[in-house]
């Protein structure tokens, strides 16, 4: 459990480089099953990784070890992501990193989870999830790890085969979520039939009846699999690829489809969720559509191939040998609205926190408090008619000001060094220049002490400023 996520990105050269902390905030801490799927039709690739967060409030609190914040802090430092136990749905921003979703989204919590499978089981072109969990026994169930370990220190023998079945089994059913579009999902297990207690672990899905729509296999721990039949209203569009004798199945193509002013987007591959296969086609739900306006696929080495008003309800190959090379891109054109000018305006402020655990004092802290800054405030601090930039200080640190010239910003500190999380441009004095109210926090300090006392800085007209303490 302690080594961390990885996202590997090709490097085109045949190489591959870890980028997962540019590329993500934070990931699953006991990761598990992961799945990729455009789940919000922008025709970017987002994904799925699960973890084994208890599902309800019970098997939370018996279920749960206690936090370990040393431990979380330790790998930090160790150069690894921010790990938490939740599952993770991570949108694709388009720009080169990821946002997790997963709590907005209502499926962080699924229990001890293994496959995850993003795809649209009931035919409205929204890629909807489905999650396998179960675990034989709870091994981490408190009251049974607590007698374990009273009987390692007692030095009796012990039978391990007796100890693990006298640890609790519960079977509690999958999880399947319905994309109502805008990542909002709704719970569906029991409208959809699918929650059936087990112990279940990887699953794939295909058109096992040829009906058009994505059928469910379920693998299960000690009991027969779970095969599930489709029975979802609406058209839809099924897309084989073949990339030749070396990639029959077309492994890497991207395909897109476009109906009535949406577009969808799948990439084939066949590895998907935990130990599992997956038919490899790209399967386009359509609702009420008679047609599909048109369909892209994307082979490797830039080659494209396209058809137009395709009849609902039908499985079309295509072949990379009718391909050919094409300018195209699915996205639109992209222009950058901003440009980095940090180093050229000397705007490159570096707020310095220090190495303080706020969890020491306080576990149950929701987050760092001694982290909530750096305060920003922008105003005319000097009355040149130029805005000027406020950079609140962490605890140890000056605040600056940054005002700004005719050829970037010249920095000055102030007095004080105190935690400061929100600043704010105002007249208090109403002489006509602006001071600043500076809002300190954090939670070095004893809850009483003056340390967190705000502060009003009072401006001469010039753009000095005097520290006075608000009552």
């Amino acid at each position: 459990y302690e080594r961390p996520d990885y996202f590997y990105i090709n490097q085109g050269d045949g190489t591959f480089a870890n980028q997962l902390n540019s590329k993500v905030k934070h990931t699953c801490f006991t990761a598990m099953g992961v799945d990729a799927g455009d789940l919000n039709n922008d025709a970017l690739l987002d994904f799925v990784a699960l973890d084994m967060q208890a599902s309800d409030h019970y098997r939370s609190k018996t279920n749960m070890p206690s936090m370990r914040p040393d431990q979380f802090w330790k790998w930090v430092n160790q150069g690894y992501n921010y790990q938490y136990m939740t599952n993770v749905m991570q949108v694709n921003n388009g720009a080169g990193f990821f946002s997790d979703v997963c709590q907005l989204a209502g499926i962080a919590s699924t229990d001890w989870s293994w496959s995850v499978l993003l795809t649209d089981m009931d035919q409205d072109g929204q890629k909807d999830v489905f999650i396998t969990n179960g675990i034989n026994r709870d091994i981490q169930n408190n009251d049974f790890a607590t007698a374990f370990e009273d009987r390692m220190k007692s030095g009796q023998s012990l039978d391990l085969l007796q100890i693990a079945e006298e640890a609790p089994s519960t079977k509690i059913p999958n999880f399947a979520f319905r994309n109502r579009g805008e990542l909002e999902f709704d719970k569906s297990t029991s409208d959809w039939g699918l929650d059936d207690p087990s112990f279940s672990y990887g699953a794939a899905v295909g058109d096992l009846d040829g009906d058009g729509d994505l059928d469910l296999v379920v693998n299960n721990n000690n009991m027969p699999p779970f095969i599930y039949r489709n029975e979802a209203q609406g058209n839809s569009l099924v897309v084989e690829v073949s990339c030749g004798p070396s990639n029959p199945s077309g492994l890497g193509t991207k395909v897109a489809a476009f109906c009535e002013g949406k577009k969808q987007f799948h990439e084939i591959t066949r590895v998907r969720g935990y130990q599992s296969s997956s038919e490899p086609i790209a399967h386009f739900g359509l609702a009420n559509a008679s047609k599909v306006d048109s369909v892209i696929v994307f082979f490797p080495k830039g080659k494209i191939a396209k058809r137009y008003n395709v009849k609902a309800n039908s499985r079309i190959a295509f072949d990379i040998a009718d391909a050919s090379i094409q300018p195209y891109n699915v996205y639109g054109a992209i222009q950058p609205v901003f440009a980095e000018l940090t180093a050229a305006l000397n705007l490159n402020f570096s707020h310095a926190e220090d190495d303080f655990d706020d969890f020491e004092r306080e576990i149950l802290l929701p987050h760092r408090q001694s982290r909530m800054g750096p305060g920003l405030a922008v105003g005319d601090a000097d009355g040149d008619g130029f805005e000027d930039v406020f950079f609140g200080g962490a605890a140890g640190q000056a605040s600056v000001i940054a005002l700004q010239r005719p050829n970037g910003f010249e920095h000055v500190s102030l007095p004080g060094r105190n935690e400061v999380v929100a600043g704010a441009f105002f007249d208090l004095e109403g002489d006509g220049d602006q001071d600043i109210y500076a809002a300190v926090g954090g939670s070095h300090l004893d809850p009483q002490d003056e340390g967190y006392t705000d502060v009003i800085y009072v401006n001469d007209g010039l753009g000095k400023f005097t520290p006075l303490k608000v009552p």
